[in-house]
């Protein structure tokens, strides 16, 4: 047994020498840890049997079918609700986000500070809102986070209401060609009031047909630290304020929470988050922050115009969605 296996050190020669052991009969080898890092021997091998990604269905004690290992995983919010007695709330506030995080939720935190904290992804979650691929209602503002190969192309569509923006779809296209993208995007685009669209490097184009397409509908926006340390910040202020929700995804989640901020070597604020095959690069993440940029700004109907020698004046009542 590698009791506490992630913080061993030379975990790599170590884990070589126990595995070793298993050619004799009737032995079996048993590594057990709470996180240390995205990094070492214990972190690969729970990368290697999805046992990173956390949101471990309950009850389901291995998700790796033939597989040689059986693996296992449980954090505070399923020991409780097995019977452990223990107050989450007392241990919450007794500790700093880091070992919350990975001592009690048995996520590996990578370098910097995770910027989405999972209670605050909870509060904003609603069984009404919905991440299916094919959005609901009219009236919508829409984020595209664009990718082609590597990435996840995201688009995330938001109905406001109030003051408050529900999520009522989230399409997602992987690997699918430029043009098919752009065609699958402008069937929904007569529901959609205001699309903010990422238009760093091959985004351009895109930005530009749907621009083109549907003209004063879109808006690009290039993706500096400047711009996404601005978006980062109002997405998050409107989360602390309970002003979105969100469904309840596992992949939406982990885009979240894959987020980091950190700092670099000259005081400038970086935000980014590891590539990952199954997930992306925080796609999800940020075609939200984009949809809630899209939805800060109110929208004029052209009914609400009157015309004074062939220019369109206000008549009288002007609708704004906020």
């Amino acid at each position: 047994m590698l009791d506490e296996f992630a913080f061993h050190q030379d975990a790599d020669k170590i884990f070589q020498s126990a595995y070793g052991r298993l050619t004799q009969p009737g032995l079996c080898l048993r590594v057990l840890s709470t996180p240390n890092g995205a990094q070492g021997k214990f972190f690969e091998l729970a990368r290697q049997l999805g046992l990173d990604s956390g949101f471990c269905p309950p009850h389901q004690p291995s998700r790796n079918e033939g597989s040689e290992w059986s693996d296992h995983w449980c954090d505070i919010h399923l020991a409780v609700e097995e019977g452990f007695p223990i107050n989450i709330a007392q241990v919450r506030a007794g500790c700093d986000e880091d070992t919350w995080l990975q001592e009690y939720c048995c996520q590996f935190v990578a370098g910097g500070a995770q910027w989405i904290p999972w209670d605050l992804f909870v509060a904003n979650t609603h069984p009404e809102a919905s991440a299916q691929d094919e959005p609901t209602g009219s009236g919508l503002y829409a984020g595209w986070d664009i990718a082609r190969n590597r990435d996840l192309s995201v688009v995330w569509f938001v109905e406001r209401i109030g003051d408050v923006t529900w999520t009522r779809g989230v399409l997602v296209m992987a690997k699918m060609p430029t043009p098919d993208q752009t065609a699958r995007v402008s069937e929904i685009m007569p529901r959609v009031h205001r699309l903010c669209v990422d238009k760093t490097g091959m985004g351009l184009p895109i930005f530009e047909t749907m621009d083109r397409l549907f003209p004063g509908k879109v808006e690009g926006i290039s993706f500096t630290q400047q711009t996404k340390e601005a978006m980062a910040t109002t997405a998050k202020r409107k989360m602390e304020e309970l002003r979105c929700r969100l469904p309840n995804d596992q992949a939406i989640w982990q885009s979240f929470r894959s987020v980091r901020k950190t700092s670099t070597s000259l005081g400038q604020i970086r935000f980014d988050a590891a590539h990952d095959d199954k997930y992306g690069h925080a796609d999800h993440w940020w075609a939200f922050c984009l949809a809630e940029a899209a939805a800060e700004k109110p929208t004029y109907h052209l009914g609400d115009f009157g015309l004074v020698g062939g220019k369109p004046i206000l008549a009288g009542i002007m609708k704004m969605e906020f």
